[in-house]
């Protein structure tokens, strides 16, 4: 993934030098749809949080390459339901990620286009959620999920006016949150439960704003 992020860097570098380079904005809501496993003891529930991007893309003909700096904050809600007496307690916890986007492109008519390509995030801000004062409390010193995370990203396009487009999108998490988490999970006897895992898988709808023309 590493290799892919510098690769798509250098090749939007050589077109800053040989050719043109776009801009866009944008930013809108996005759907959480966290896996949690194993299903019989912990259950997500779907729900909305919004992100904000940056972009930089060249069109060469039908093909596009894209780099994107996101900003996007993704929100589980996990219910831990206990084995023996069935009661679920639910634990509420967000993580802000940085992620750089590198995609290609391909634009079979002037008004639509579809991509895929990779990301990678960097974790920058943890907060959990108190019940009791119904507020979100900062947990960044606390690693509530991994550092990192990386996956694949598909995507559609729509250029609807002039410097305007919308964006669906959909994010493919493969890396395992739980590691290097300080977050713990003990059954009715207290013993530690370690074999889970928490996917990112996100749909996105962006609304963009282009500095140049399509």
């Amino acid at each position: 993934m590493k290799s892919l992020i510098i690769s798509t860097t250098l090749i939007l570098f050589t077109f800053c030098l040989y050719g043109q380079i776009n801009y866009s904005v944008g930013m809108g809501p996005q759907y959480n749809l966290g896996i949690i496993e194993p299903a019989q003891q912990f259950e997500n529930a779907n729900n909305f949080s919004y992100f904000g991007k940056g972009e930089l893309y060249y069109t060469k003909n039908k093909m596009t390459f894209h780099l994107a700096a996101q900003w996007n904050r993704t929100k589980f809600i996990q219910n831990f339901i206990s084995p023996g007496s069935g009661r679920i307690d639910e634990f509420q916890f967000r993580t802000d990620y940085l992620n750089l986007s590198p995609s290609v492109g391909f634009k079979p008519i002037k008004f639509v286009g579809i991509n895929a390509g990779g990301y990678f995030g960097f974790n920058i801000a943890d907060a959990t959620f108190e019940n009791i004062t119904e507020t979100w409390i900062n947990a960044s010193t606390f690693n509530v999920t991994s550092q990192i995370d990386y996956g694949l990203l598909f995507g559609i396009n729509g250029y609807i006016a002039q410097n305007i487009s919308l964006e669906l999108k959909y994010n493919f998490g493969f890396k395992n949150l739980k590691d290097g988490s300080a977050v713990q999970f003990t059954d009715n006897d207290g013993n530690l439960i370690t074999n889970y895992s928490i996917k990112n898988r996100t749909i996105q709808l962006s609304f963009n704003f282009h500095f140049n023309d399509f």
